[in-house]
């Protein structure tokens, strides 16, 4: 049995080595544009425009992500392919993420809204990501109007 002041020496020791490995800031994101990229009898595919900024001097890879768009002509929710970009230390970067939605020739009105998963830095942070305990997000929001 551990007694209480090794308990809190490893305690300690555990936090330290935490603080240490990535829990630093995540990137942020936001909605600068959305466009019909593609319309068809079958749907539309609408193309947000992303922009994520990375406040760390770390880069800062991004991965998959998820999204719901709710519209007054039909929403669509889904698991989009991953950004395949990684955010450079105190840089932005943009990245398009694409929407497929029943058809129309209206104007559509939505609300987006999603999460995008990064890497957090270290290698500690690494290997968490890479064993599925630990898979840090970031929310995005967004909403407007998409002319036809």
């Amino acid at each position: 049995m551990i007694g209480s002041r090794p308990r809190l020496a490893l305690a300690c020791s555990i936090l330290a080595v935490l603080g240490g490995c990535g829990f630093s800031a995540g990137p942020t994101l936001r909605v600068v544009g959305a466009q019909t990229a593609q319309s068809t009898p079958d749907g539309r595919v609408i193309e947000f425009e992303l922009v994520a900024t990375n406040p760390t001097s770390n880069p800062l890879p991004l991965r998959g992500s998820t999204y719901t768009l709710n519209a007054a002509q039909g929403g669509s929710s889904g698991v989009s392919r991953s950004p395949e970009v990684t955010v450079p230390p105190n840089a932005q970067i943009s990245f398009i993420l694409p929407v497929a939605i029943p058809p129309g020739d209206s104007t559509l009105a939505y609300v987006l809204e999603g999460n995008v998963r990064y890497v957090a830095p270290g290698p500690f942070a690494q290997a968490l990501y890479d064993n599925g305990l630990s898979r840090p997000t970031v929310a995005f929001r967004d909403e407007g109007v998409i002319e036809p």
